[in-house]
This record gives C-alpha cells, structure tokens and sequence, in this order.
C-alpha cells in the first residue's frame, strides 16, 4: 500500500527532524500498532498516544504540533492491529 510507505517515510523525517532516533524509530511505532490488542479501541489508542506524544513537548507551533500528530494519526489509522485480525482501520471502515 502506497499510503503506508508514505506515512513511514513522514514518521522517519519527523523522528529525524526532532532527533529521536535513540528513543524510537518509524518502524518502533509500526510494531506498537501492530502488536495492539487492547479490546477498547480508545484505551489503545490513548496508550499509543502516551508512547510517542511525551517525546514532542517542545514543539511550539499548533500547525507543527497538528501535522506531527496528523502523522502518528495516519500510521494508527492505516497499518495493521492484531486487535483487527491484521486489518487496519481504514481497512475495516472499507467493508462497512
């Protein structure tokens, strides 16, 4: 899927634009989402939340702080949860 390489390859720049990389990679929060299996859907997303948002407290721009969370936002939404049967929730939305 095109979308997943895409939104790798942002969450790669802004770990590298925030110097990160010694606290989590793209392919960290890709292995978070897929390893989710927490049953309530906003439980798990606040503690996917909680593991990467407390690395952005600097960022004084609300436009820069919505696109990093635009972001994160996008992996979440369009890489596969084990809690999905390996389905991402965009997939899941598609056959509703």
């Amino acid at each position: 899927m095109d979308s997943q390489k895409t939104i790798k390859k942002e969450l790669d720049e802004v770990i590298e634009k925030y110097n990160l990389e010694n606290k989590f990679t793209a392919d960290d929060v890709i292995d978070w989402i897929a390893n989710e299996d927490e049953p309530d859907a906003m439980k798990a997303n606040r503690e996917y939340q909680d593991k990467w948002m407390k690395y952005f407290f600097q960022v004084k721009s609300i436009d820069e702080l919505n696109r990093v969370l635009q972001i994160f936002t996008n992996a979440w939404n369009y890489f596969p949860h084990k809690s999905l049967g390996g389905k991402s929730p965009i997939q899941m939305a598609e056959f509703r």
